[in-house]
């Protein structure tokens, strides 16, 4: 466990040293003096305050005087910073760029704090610190997020409500109408997940731009999954299952990361640059909509020591923020049970709640428990009474539910768990008390805490675990007055844009769902929407009652293939405008492609009878599954397979096929490959250019014994796979990874026995095109590291296809079925040719079409079809009646070929395999008749011959062999089985 101390013996080294080098000691940072006494000569980042700083304490203190309204302090805030930094820095940089040993190439400059980053090495810092406009020169130190002290996964809990905010006593503040509404929070973390169903609604994104939602500049991303479960401790609700899981849900959020999810979790000029942004995200000191109320913090200075307390770097920020009205709330960090391990920032303790750091207890627990990882006072900064006390507060932190990546669930825990609760529970405090400061509603909660521990303020809980119900009434009491939450009562919400992430044809159909959660019945909606430069202007009329829901589709709009952000809104409901309307508008990001959809057809010419049946067919040549509904997004399973029928069809109607593709990277070939073996942590790198289930992986080893596989992902997240392999051999590995979109995966083999890789030159890439490229090993030696035949799926890149049927006004006055004369064929045996003919009940037929399945048509009454190929044909016939309406039927013909290869010897004639169960559920057996024990390689291959499973065994006479085939479609597969003494082949149904 790290413990903090003052390495006074080091400094005493350094000031001999480092004095010779003429380095004034008063100004320069204890860390920097170790950097530069390491590597003398080395480029180091620095922060240069300098000694000109708005007077902060004196503004405040003016404020006070004369009761400035907080809406208006950030404004004067910001000048008198930005005044300080702009008059100075210009000349200073001038004086930086002609001293020796500075490099001015990545200078920075701040106002938030009048402070210059640039790179100096010993030469350059002494220079700097000799110079009279200099206050302090310390070093760009790394920022770290801690681990999660327990973690699991959760389920979603439909109208559930997370203990923990019962604790804190959040339903109480919901019962009175708050839940945060109107009111921001900035998540300084790891970053997040954006489209999670518990955050991406309140996405401070869907009402202002980008630029004022995300604090680093660039698109949202994430590196793990502690941002994103913060986030959703603090506002996170998914409003479809009404599974609450964040204290105020009615808020919306804005978002960074300061790491870049490989070598650094961040560093202090990252800290500034966040802290600087959310004092004016739009770059008008004018404007306070666009300004966070709260900042929750989770980081530290890595590896702090008691020198560096009284930052005032830190803490000319801090006052800056709590100046213009924000609350910082810090988690205490994960050090605990020993005292004096509370982290930096949050050690500092210059006034009561600067700065305000939260411990964690055990919500789950009835005595409510301090955690043991929680971090204790008292702080090694020193102090006397309340100062010298930490943490200031306590909250729920034990394994904590809340979002993780992906749309997933889990519990963590941490004092990063903790600190959430005591933001959002600020938030709530700020929608009732909109006038008064962060830092008034800070000292709220810290003075009405319920006393936890020993009695009174402890270095284990602080002042004990905060009360809403308590520092609500506590502010009612000093005098002010609680503004009511905004009421609506034709207060209508958009739940969800359902729409896929690509489209084709250059069109994009969409539908929303909204909600009535007004007073009012809702009888008309005006939404609007634009795609591009395309917008949309829908009317809405119908009956929608308080608490209901309903579904609304809009009107296609187009666009040329490219990236977009639709963005929909709803306007006006009842031909009046919403006054809670954060909550109507959503945006979403789509690409539309220059592909086709997959083409499908309605079989026949004539419209279907009425009550008759109606057959639909998928156009696409090569391995998928296929789904049929009758909405364009969600909807009703109709069937699967590629071919539909619709029994029973009454009116005209759309049908819409969703297409999943199977497909094999062709790696090199496992059994050619001439092997060495290795447990190196080694393994392969792709990019994944569409999300993809990586479903099978083909491993070969010369021993037994378990494996440990990795995925690791671009965003710092990973999948861990124990394998147990119980013989040598080729085998078939389950995986079903689930990949989205991202480059820089790794699959790895992280521990255990070897396995075996290709020596031989291998010509990177191997890729399904625009799905997963293999760009190289991990090593970059160019060998192919253990993973061969890769078996993966993928979504079709477009939105789903659509067929009309109509329907006449007919009656349908029978049914029809097919007769066929073998619906199993196998060329070894048999010439191909199958016979069909109709067997039609009280319809009066006019004419036929038949559909072979193989690209063959027929309009004949009774046909033959020669089939001279493996596979398995979906046939179909569509008959038109005299009532110029159409009946259909279809049937499955399979086309197997037993016949043994050239090379097979007499002698294997008179032994056999038997494949049972067949046809097959989940397990195959092989059983074999063999005159003596031998080595088999055994493939299991579709009807195309591809492989699907294969793998080494040593055979013998009587004793089975177990082949997995749960994960794989219906339909006919071979087993094929190469001996010493020949080749075995045996054709088996999958159910």
């Amino acid at each position: 466990m790290r413990q903090l101390f003052l390495l006074l013996s080091s400094l005493a080294l350094f000031h001999v040293s480092l004095t010779a080098q003429e380095l004034n000691l008063e100004t320069v940072a204890p860390a920097l003096q170790q950097a530069l006494e390491s590597a003398p000569e080395d480029y180091h980042t620095v922060q240069i305050l300098l000694s000109d700083q708005a007077d902060l304490p004196a503004i405040e203190a003016r404020f006070k005087a004369k009761a400035t309204p907080v809406k208006d302090r950030g404004q004067i805030i910001i000048s008198a910073l930005k005044e300080s930094a702009y008059t100075i820095q210009p000349s200073f940089l001038e004086t930086l760029s002609s001293l020796p040993g500075v490099r001015l190439q990545k200078a920075r400059q701040f106002w938030i704090v009048n402070l210059i980053a640039c790179e100096v090495n010993l030469e350059g810092a002494a220079a700097i610190s000799q110079l009279p406009a200099v206050e302090w020169i310390d070093i760009n130190w790394k920022m770290t997020f801690p681990d999660a002290c327990d973690s699991a996964p959760a389920p979603p809990s439909p109208n559930g409500i997370e203990p923990g905010l019962e604790v804190i006593g959040a339903p109480y503040m919901w019962s009175l109408g708050y839940t945060g509404y109107g009111r921001k929070v900035l998540v300084v973390d790891t970053g997040h997940d954006i489209d999670h169903p518990a955050l991406g609604h309140n996405f401070a994104y869907q009402q202002m731009p980008m630029s004022q939602a995300w604090a680093n500049g660039d698109r949202p991303y994430y590196c793990g999954n502690h941002g994103t479960h913060v986030g959703g401790t603090i506002t996170g609700i998914d409003r479809v299952a009404r599974d609450t899981i964040g204290v105020a849900f009615g808020a919306l959020w804005q978002g960074s990361s300061t790491s870049d999810c490989a070598s650094s979790a961040g560093t202090a000029l990252d800290a500034i640059e966040i802290f600087e942004w959310a004092m004016d995200p739009d770059g008008n000191p004018a404007t306070i909509s666009d300004r966070p109320d709260v900042i929750n913090n989770s980081w530290s200075r890595d590896y702090p020591v008691q020198s560096d307390c009284g930052d005032p770097i830190q803490r000319q920020m801090t006052d800056a923020v709590y100046a213009a009205g924000i609350a910082v709330v810090f988690s205490a960090s994960n050090e605990g049970p020993d005292p004096l391990t509370i982290g930096d920032p949050p050690m500092e303790n210059w006034d009561t709640v600067r700065m305000f750091s939260v411990g964690a207890i055990n919500g789950n627990s009835p005595n409510l428990p301090v955690a043991d990882f929680s971090s204790r006072g008292p702080t090694v900064c020193g102090g006397e009474g309340s100062l010298l006390i930490k943490p200031e507060v306590s909250a729920p932190g034990v394994a904590v539910r809340s979002a993780l990546v992906g749309g997933e669930y889990g519990t963590l825990g941490g004092t990063s768990m903790a600190a959430p609760h005591v933001s959002g529970a600020l938030l709530l405090l700020k929608e009732a008390f909109p006038n008064l400061s962060g830092e008034a509603l800070m000292l709220a909660l810290y003075y009405t805490c319920t006393d936890l521990g020993i009695p009174g303020e402890d270095n284990n809980y602080g002042m004990g675990v905060i009360s809403l119900p308590a520092a609500y009434e506590y502010l009612i009491q000093r005098g002010h007055t609680p503004t009511p939450p905004v009421q609506s009562t034709n207060d209508v919400a958009l739940l969800r844009v359902e729409q896929s992430d690509y489209y084709c044809s250059n069109t994009l159909s969409t539908r929303i769902l909204v909600e009535n959660n007004g007073s009012d019945t809702i009888s008309s909606l005006e939404i609007a929407g634009s795609l591009g430069s395309q917008s949309l202007l829908h009317n809405w009329e119908g009956q929608l009652l308080p608490g209901e829901r309903a579904w609304i589709s809009l009107p296609a709009l187009e666009a040329p293939a490219g990236n977009y952000t639709f963005d929909v809104e709803l306007t006006l409901a009842n031909q009046q405008n919403d006054l809670r309307y954060l909550d109507n508008r959503q945006k979403k990001e789509v690409t539309i492609l220059e592909h086709a959809p997959i083409p499908v057809q309605l079989e026949g010419a004539a419209a279907v009878c009425q009550g008759g049946s109606a057959l639909l067919r998928a156009d696409f040549d090569g391995e998928a599954d296929f789904n049929w509904f009758d909405a364009p997004e969600g909807g009703q399973l109709l069937g699967e397979g590629p071919v539909l029928q619709l029994n029973d069809v009454q009116s005209s109607q759309e049908i819409y096929l969703e297409a999943t593709i199977r497909a094999q990277l062709q790696t090199p070939d496992v059994s050619d490959s001439a092997p060495q073996e290795s447990n190196a942590q080694e393994g392969l790198i792709f990019d994944a250019f569409h999300p993809f289930t990586l479903h099978t992986i083909t491993v070969r080893t010369a021993q037994p014994g378990g494996r440990m596989l990795r995925l690791t992902g671009p965003n710092d997240t990973y999948k861990t796979q124990i394998i147990q392999i119980d013989e040598p051999g080729i085998h078939t590995i389950e995986l079903n990874f689930e990949i989205p979109e991202g480059e820089g995966y790794k699959l790895l083999l992280l521990a255990g026995a070897p396995l075996q890789y290709s020596s031989g030159e291998v010509a990177f890439p191997v890729a399904e095109e625009q799905v997963v490229q293999i760009t190289g090993a991990t090593d970059s030696t160019g060998l192919y590291y253990y993973f061969y035949d890769w078996s993966i799926s993928y979504d079709y890149f477009c939105e789903r296809s659509s067929v009309s049927v109509p329907v006449s006004n007919s009656t349908s006055a029978g049914n029809v079925d097919i007769l066929v004369s073998d619906a199993a064929v196998d060329l070894a045996t048999e010439t191909g040719v199958v016979g069909f003919e109709t067997v039609a009940n009280d319809l009066d037929i006019v004419s036929w079409r038949w559909n072979f399945g193989n690209g063959f048509i027929s309009e004949l009454p009774a046909p033959s079809h020669t089939y001279t190929k493996v596979g398995r044909y979906p046939v179909s016939v569509v008959v038109e009646t005299a009532a110029d309406c159409s009946e259909s039927a279809t049937l499955w013909v399979d086309v197997t070929d037993s016949t043994p290869p050239a090379n097979t010897t007499e002698d294997i004639a008179d032994f056999n395999l038997t494949a049972f169960p067949n046809p097959v559920g989940e397990n195959l057996f092989l059983l074999f008749k063999l005159p003596y024990s031998q080595d088999a390689y055994i493939q299991l291959a579709d009807l195309l011959g591809r492989p699907l499973r294969q793998f080494e065994r040593r055979v013998s006479d009587g004793v089975p062999i177990e082949v997995q085939m749960a994960d794989l479609p219906g339909g006919t597969y071979f087993v094929v089985v190469e001996l010493e003494m020949g080749r075995m082949v045996q054709r088996v149904i999958k159910q």
